[in-house]
This record gives C-alpha cells, structure tokens and sequence, in this order.
C-alpha cells in the first residue's frame, strides 16, 4: 500500500505478455487499405467514362459539321437538279404527261410534282411482282394517287442512329397495325367517253367498298359526293383506316395499347393539290386547267384486298373503247421522251 496525498493507491501486480496475432489484417500483408483500393477503382471509372462521353461527344460534332458541308456543298446542286426535272412536268400532252408518270415509277425518279409520302405508295405497288393494275390503269386515263394494302404489318419506322438532339442517339421504333385497304385516283375529263360509267359502277358495286367522289366542279372547291349504297368509314364508328401500336422494341408491340394512327374520311375527301408538293397545282398545269374527279375507294374491313385490281376490273369492263386511242405504254413512253428531249434531259432507253 502506497499513500500519496492522503491517499492511497494500490499497486496491481500485472504480468507482461507478448501476443501473436496469427490472422494479421489484410491491409497489413498488401500495404493498402480497402477504402484506398475503392478510390482507386472509383476513380478509374470515372476516367473511363469520362473518355467514353468524350468520344460520343466528338464523332457526333465530326458528323454533324461533315454533313453541313455536305449539305453546303450540294444545296445549289439539289436545287437545280430539282427545276431541271419540274420543267417536263408543265407539258401540254397528256400522253406526255402519262408517260412521265410512269417513267417517273418505273425509274424511282427522286424528284417529281407529286409528294412524296403519297407517291411511295404508288411506287411500292408499282413494282410488287405480279401487280400491274396501277400501270393498266394509267393506260386507261386514270392517274393512280395513293394506295394502302389492307390487313396486319409490322414494319421498323426508324432504326439506331445518331442525333442531333440530347442524348444524341436515335432509338429504333417499331410499329404494328392494322390497316383497311384504299385507294384514290384521279378521272380527267369525266364527262367524256363512258367515264360516267365507269364512276356509277364503283358507286353501285356489289362488293361493298364504300366509294367517295370529289368532282372539280364548280371551283374552288368542287363538290363532294358519296355512295348511299356503299357509304364510306366514318370516325363516329371506330372505322378508323389503321390502328395499332408502337414500341422502341418489337417484342413489346402485343402488349403495348393501341392508337390510332389514320382516322376515317366519312364523308370528307382530299382536294386534288394536296397530292402535289407545296400544294401548287401549277407544278402539272393540266391537272390544273382540268375538269376532273378524285375517287376513294375504301374496304369497311381490315383484311388484305387488292383494291387496284377490282377498280382495273370495272374500268375494263366500261371503257374498253380507250384502247383504241392507242395509249399503249410505247406511245406514252415515246411522247414523254420528246418532252424530256426537249428540255434538255437524258433518255434512258426502253
């Protein structure tokens, strides 16, 4: 016993005593700790991704300015191209006028009056195999305009890509529907010959389609008529003319609700500018001086139906007498190359 102060302290005896830890601490065998080793791995990520961003950032910038000069480069160019191959158009022949209608299909011309995403289709349809009524058609007076194939489709609208808009990449996107078939074409000069024929047998057809008549007359904007036989698909009856859905996956379309992509026309119908490209009509200045009728003709179900080929059937069998004029397709690809000739244009042979 010590006393210290008044106090007093008790001295414990103790025993000193080395210890061997047989599990020393990882750190201690490597040299680094784990939250040195995280750091590092953290930081490592960030450099890699940074890197990344970097190089997406810079092939974007490299191909949007590698297209402005490109686009720079061919403005001038494209616009030329472009009067060049309007000027045919303005012909006073209408065997002329047939003619590069059909050269412009057989072709894939890339420029003409009429507007493109109405034109498609009649070019698609064009050359599908074992499909010829369009070509038969125009070879009759009747100028085909715009057709859609009726039934299911599923088709890829955009694909991956780069994007000029944040995160600068494009997504794909599918779309699957459900189309009802139809067709629209133009009838000049309806009053001669047996047009009228020709027009009162798709009004009173037996097969249902529903049939809708725009007549030029009396302008601006002529008159409308429809079939009280076969009347046309109307909004107010769900008769929508495509239906379906869309997904950037395509395994998702079956589950994915459905939208309308194309209402029903009722009892409305297209004027005939709205096929040509800015809506002028003087792009095809006889279409423009020219009595005429826009016909619609429509399937009231989704199922896959040649339309082109029921309206050849009728037009055959009511204006046979067209033959006779000689409109054969050597006499209207013979009339469109002197136009082409004449403005100066290549000829590519039959």
């Amino acid at each position: 016993m010590l006393d210290f102060d008044g106090g007093s302290l008790t001295k414990v005896a103790t025993t000193t005593a080395t210890v061997f830890d047989v599990n020393p601490p990882r750190a201690s065998r490597v040299g680094l700790s784990s939250a040195t080793i995280s750091a590092c791995l953290l930081i490592a990520q960030w450099i890699y991704l940074t890197f990344l961003l970097v190089t997406v950032i810079g092939r974007w910038l490299a191909r949007r300015r590698q297209g402005q000069l490109s686009d720079a480069g061919k403005g001038e160019l494209d616009d030329a191209v472009e009067e060049d191959w309007q000027r045919p158009w303005k012909t006073k022949e209408w065997m002329a006028l047939f003619g590069l209608i059909a050269m412009a299909h057989d072709n894939d011309w890339p420029s003409t009056p009429f507007r493109e995403k109405y034109n498609r289709s009649i070019r698609e349809r064009w050359h599908t195999p074992n499909k010829h009524a369009l070509r038969r058609l125009l070879h009759k007076g009747i100028i085909p305009l715009l057709i859609q194939d009726g039934g299911v489709r599923t088709e890829q609208l955009k694909s991956w890509a780069w994007s000029n808009a944040f995160p600068y990449i494009q997504l794909p996107l599918f779309r699957q529907a459900k189309n009802r078939a139809y067709f629209e074409f133009l009838v000049p000069y309806p009053h001669r010959g047996n047009k009228m024929k020709f027009l009162q047998n798709l009004v009173s057809n037996k097969q249902g389609y529903g049939i809708t008549l725009r007549f030029s007359e009396p302008p601006p904007a002529g008159k409308i008529f429809y079939s009280e036989m076969n009347p046309p698909c109307r909004e107010s009856s769900g008769q929508h003319a495509s239906v379906g859905a869309e997904s950037a996956f395509e395994a998702l379309l079956p589950f994915k609700k459905d939208q309308v992509f194309q209402k029903a026309k009722g009892g409305s119908a297209r004027q005939l500018d709205s096929f040509i490209k800015g809506s002028n009509l003087q792009r095809i200045p006889l279409l423009d001086s020219t009595e005429s009728v826009l016909v619609r003709v429509e399937s009231k179900h989704w199922s896959s139906v040649d339309i082109d080929e029921f309206v050849y059937a009728v037009a055959k069998e009511t204006m046979p007498e067209i033959s006779k004029l000689r409109w054969t397709a050597k006499a209207v690809w013979e009339a469109a190359s002197r136009e082409l000739k004449r403005c100066g244009l290549i000829v590519r042979d039959a």
